[in-house]
């Protein structure tokens, strides 16, 4: 768990250290539009203590949350992954969200736990590993809707909730939005723990299918178990949906306060280039599909096939492409038959979260040594 000073110093650093280029755009960077996402829904429940469910709860929430976002920001485009109780699978959820084109994606859900009734409280969560049992057990709660749908293996591309080799998956690369989600979970558990009378169970991060899966920044919050008396009190209560959504609101007013930029300049807030040689490079200049002798980076290998466009692989999108060997699809980054590019380029995936990323090298697309493709270069 972050706790909130150590944060804090996250936030004032990465503020200091944001990269600027030019943009289409002149003026203010805004956030156009706001995805909200109520957990579960017609025939999936979700949490339920009696007659209270945790789908009912979480959609009271969200619209509650979209209303007052929409009287105070009239431009700000709202979209819903549901408005009613109807069953939505966590694919549909990311569809709707992408087709969007969403700035910010906040997924409401209820915790709930057995045997153990005074857990109470409320988190957030951004994508990530599981650094303990309970952040593991927390996203199977939530994974495990998929096992509802007939022929959820093939959908999901043979990710399986309750298989823990399955969440190996979620360490492929640094979520693009880590920073912004991030900050945004910051921004909701500072307003839940001035808000609301219960325990504050902080930041956490974990394998969530939904956030994995959309190319925006993305939060998972649970606010609050059903399964505690005092939660569920506020949990059902008008007044404490009430106070839930406009927790969630002042934390996106304050979120976009300090993501939104005045400038008189071109410029908007995006991804560092990589650095490659003495000048800056764009990945369509690592990317030459005419070469007949090429190297590249074998970013990871994975018995599921990828979508070359999710966000896994916003940090080589253009660049990235994958061949099936096997049994196993293997993805790479990078098409130059510059040795010093794409080991500057294998040094970036490195950092950023591809710990195993090797060189590889290609002949008309067959793969040959490096030391073959050096003389055949040279």
């Amino acid at each position: 768990m972050i706790n909130f000073k150590s944060f804090l110093i996250i936030v004032v650093l990465y503020m200091f250290t944001a990269c600027f280029v030019s943009a289409q755009q002149k003026g203010q960077f805004k956030l156009k539009t706001v995805v909200i996402d109520p957990g579960h829904g017609g025939k999936d429940s979700g949490a339920v203590y009696g007659k209270y469910k945790e789908k009912d709860i979480v959609l009271d929430i969200a619209l509650k949350l979209g209303s007052k976002l929409q009287n105070k920001y009239p431009d700000l485009n709202i979209v819903y992954t549901r408005k009613t109780d109807l069953t939505v699978t966590l694919m549909q959820r990311s569809e709707i969200a992408n087709k969007a084109d969403g700035d910010l994606f906040i997924s409401i859900h209820v915790n709930s736990v057995t045997g153990i009734p005074a857990a109470r409280g409320v988190e957030t969560f951004t994508l990530g590993t599981h650094k303990n049992a309970a952040n593991l057990a927390v996203a199977r709660k939530e994974n495990n809707v998929i096992t509802l749908e007939d022929g959820y293996k093939q959908t999901y591309e043979g990710f399986d909730p309750n298989d823990e080799e399955s969440y190996i998956m979620f360490s492929l690369g640094q979520h693009a939005y880590q920073r912004e989600s991030l900050a945004f979970s910051f921004e909701v558990q500072k307003e839940f723990k001035s808000n609301l009378v219960t325990n504050d169970r902080g930041m956490k991060q974990a394998g969530f299918w939904v956030l994995w899966s959309i190319s925006m920044p993305s939060i998972l919050t649970e606010v609050g178990f059903i399964s505690n008396t005092s939660d569920r009190n506020y949990l059902i209560s008008s007044s404490g949906k009430e106070k839930i959504a406009k927790s969630l609101f002042d934390a996106f007013v304050s979120y976009k306060k300090d993501t939104e930029v005045e400038s008189t300049y071109d410029v908007a807030i995006v991804k560092p280039k990589p650095e490659l040689k003495s000048k800056e490079l764009s990945m369509e200049d690592m990317y030459d599909n005419s070469l007949k002798v090429y190297f590249s980076v074998q970013m990871f290998a994975s018995k599921s096939k990828f979508n070359l466009m999710n966000s896994r692989f916003n940090i080589v999108k253009g660049a990235v492409f994958m061949k099936k060997e096997a049994s196993l699809f293997k993805y790479y980054a990078g098409k130059t038959n510059s040795k010093e590019e794409i080991l500057s380029l294998q040094k970036i995936l490195r950092k950023n979260g591809y710990k195993d990323a090797f060189v590889v090298a290609f002949k008309n697309d067959k793969k040959i040594s490096v030391s073959d493709a050096e003389k055949l270069i040279n």
